[in-house]
């Protein structure tokens, strides 16, 4: 279970939280938050309790969070007691996550937390969330930004390339709705779960929602392609190819993996099959490369969206 601890700075800044509660909720992870608390019950012995059996906290890093924290005002401030408390007594630093939502690190972390890693989803970036993920719940294949590379002295600086043109308002409705479809399979990805045998298995059984999804995207993508810049149908289009690996073998592990040799490689001579495997089959790794592979190609789409919307 986690617990998430935000102070109230304003109703937008409420519904930003809100919307991180349901993306994790989708995502499989079991959140707690004041707005669970049944009527009649203490604040502060919901914020007690709550700090006190859930297994990991997340607290959203603003400057007024900060404020709050580090003089022990408000409802904030008593639950930094009761998590200095719990800190300083059973030393179990790793169960407190920072999350940043506003400001930066220096202007809005706690006192207490001075030098913690967190995840920045002031832009909510899907980078970001899939991080944040990985904290939560020990997944593997944890998320990076790529390593910034080095430029020689000698070498010349690129132009830089002229900025584009604002994307209009029928442009950013397709958008929206091509991320919104985009983000519900993203969560539908990060709940999978590794199988005994090496294939994975949805916990919630929503696989035909998910590959509906699909179908609802590409006609989306087809129908706003005189909308759609370049860039973000390529990406659209790379996903959507990615996925239908993916869903293949997702579909068909289990007859991949038991088949017989000579079977197999009638296989390998055509179909997804033969782009999958070279020789015999490592069903195993080829399912963990699709999976990273479509959750790559994924968070590429979201994040030229992002861009794009500005």
């Amino acid at each position: 279970m986690v617990f998430i601890s935000y102070s109230w700075d304003s109703e937008e800044h409420g519904k930003r939280v809100e919307r991180l509660v349901k993306l994790l909720r989708r995502s499989g992870v079991q959140v707690v938050w004041d707005r669970d608390m049944a009527l009649g019950k203490r604040i502060p012995s919901f914020m007690e309790e709550s700090l006190q059996t859930c297994d990991q906290a997340l607290f959203i890093c603003t400057p007024r969070y900060k404020s709050k924290a580090d003089e022990r005002d408000g409802g904030v401030g008593y639950e930094t007691n009761v998590i200095t408390g719990d800190v300083f007594r059973n030393h179990n630093d790793m169960k407190y996550i920072p999350v940043l939502f506003e400001g930066d690190w220096d202007s809005a972390l706690p006192v207490w937390a001075s030098g913690k890693l967190g995840a920045d989803l002031r832009q909510e970036s899907m980078r970001e969330y899939e991080k944040l993920l990985d904290a939560l719940g020990g997944r593997e294949e944890a998320v990076f930004p790529p390593a910034r590379r080095e430029v020689p002295e000698d070498e010349p600086e690129e132009e830089p390339e002229p900025p584009e043109e604002p994307a209009g308002p029928e442009e950013r409705r397709a958008l929206e709705q091509v991320y919104g479809e985009l983000l519900e399979l993203k969560a539908w990805l990060v709940r999978l779960e590794y199988t005994e045998n090496g294939g994975m298995r949805d916990p919630g059984g929503a696989e035909e929602e998910a590959d509906g999804r699909t179908e609802t995207l590409d006609a989306l993508k087809e129908t706003y392609d005189f909308l759609l810049k370049k860039e973000t149908m390529d990406v659209l289009e790379a996903f959507l190819r990615r996925w239908q690996d993916f869903m293949y073998l997702y579909v068909n592990f289990e007859r991949v993996a038991e088949a017989e040799p000579a079977r197999l490689a009638e296989w390998e001579k055509k179909g997804r099959l033969a782009r999958m495997f070279s020789a015999k089959p490592d069903v195993r790794g080829a399912m963990r490369s699709r999976y990273r592979e479509v959750k790559d190609a994924c968070n590429s789409a979201l994040t030229a969206i992002t861009r794009r919307l500005g």
